[in-house]
């Protein structure tokens, strides 16, 4: 259980004035599956960390096969590298899909008391003069994740600070899960070369089987981030939703994932929420736009009607 510190911390959720809507009237959160936030580039860092040392274990390998004479050397091992590193993400996001869809809600956190007042500017930009900061109780977070752990079936629950780049102290966290991906590839390779050879290939020393790393993925895919981002200082929820490899006979619920229409394409999310329980909202911060005060006034209204009695402010960030 989460344990409650003696001063409560707040957290920031960034949205739209229509996030704000369905988060109010609905009383829950969405956490949006992990493929299809809307900076796609932002979750491709762990694989980027990672790709050096896989493309480096696809080279000693192929040079294992030359050795064996069970390759020639008429062919590009860059190009065949880089192929197969390609091809190995790919699978390793299947098996996570197919074994532990991944899913993230995320929140921002200061110790700034003029952003704590006034909001992130590189939040409001992404909002175009309409975005709004709900702030959050971080404890009261806590035991909402705690309350989907106990009733769905879940492979992993987690609130976890994200660790910015290679450099971070907090980098040696996820190191020996990451060197699990490395031991990965031998064992793809096994499978891919027999098949091409007609012959069975073996590989030695340690080796993890492809379908056992979407524990591992959950763990590290999603609180790897460029330290570019170091000054938004994100929380995720992640919920990573169990499917084939769970005991059907359990007595937790599966949990539903939901779709929703997002442009050209269905997001998949899981909705997060605690029955009989208002969401752990402190206060509302309203972002830079035309005519703020009256956004304001709308936004006071929205909460009172849903049962909200918090405070609303205006941000000072000037609307450019």
């Amino acid at each position: 259980m989460a344990t409650k510190p003696s001063k409560s911390t707040e957290l920031y959720h960034y949205t739209s004035l229509a996030g704000l809507m369905g988060i109010v009237n609905s009383g829950t959160l969405h956490a949006s599956h992990i493929d299809f936030l809307n900076d796609r580039k932002e979750m491709a860092y762990a694989d980027d960390v990672m790709r050096p040392t896989i493309r480096e274990e696809f080279r000693t390998r192929f040079l294992e096969l030359q050795n064996a004479g069970l390759m020639n050397d008429n062919f590009d091992m860059d190009w065949l590298c880089d192929k197969e590193t390609d091809t190995f993400f790919r699978v390793i996001s299947e098996v996570s899909n197919r074994y532990s869809p991944i899913f993230i809600c995320s929140f921002c956190r200061t110790d700034d008391p003029y952003i704590a007042e006034n909001g992130l500017l590189s939040q409001w930009r992404g909002y175009g003069g309409g975005g709004v900061s709900i702030v959050f109780d971080e404890y009261e977070l806590k035991t909402l994740v705690e309350a989907q752990l106990s009733k769905f079936k879940l492979a992993v629950t987690s609130f976890e600070n994200i660790i910015y780049g290679k450099e971070s102290h907090r980098f040696t966290e996820v190191e020996a899960d990451l060197d699990l991906f490395r031991r990965a590839v031998p064992t793809l390779m096994e499978h891919t070369m027999s098949k091409a050879l007609g012959k069975k290939v073996v590989f030695e020393g340690e080796k993890v089987e492809i379908d056992d790393l979407y524990l591992p993925y959950a763990n590290v895919k999603p609180i790897l981030k460029h330290p570019a981002f170091f000054e938004e200082r994100e929380t995720r929820i992640v919920v990573a939703v169990a499917r084939n490899k769970f005991s059907k006979k359990s007595s937790l619920k599966k949990k539903d994932i939901k779709f929703k229409l997002r442009d050209n394409y269905l997001l998949p999310y899981i909705v997060l929420e605690k029955k009989g329980r208002k969401l752990p909202i402190k206060r509302v911060i309203v972002g830079p736009s035309v005519e703020p005060l009256r956004r304001k006034a709308s936004v006071d209204l929205l909460l009172s009607e849903n049962g909200y009695d918090v405070p609303v402010t205006v941000s000072e960030i000037p609307f450019a």
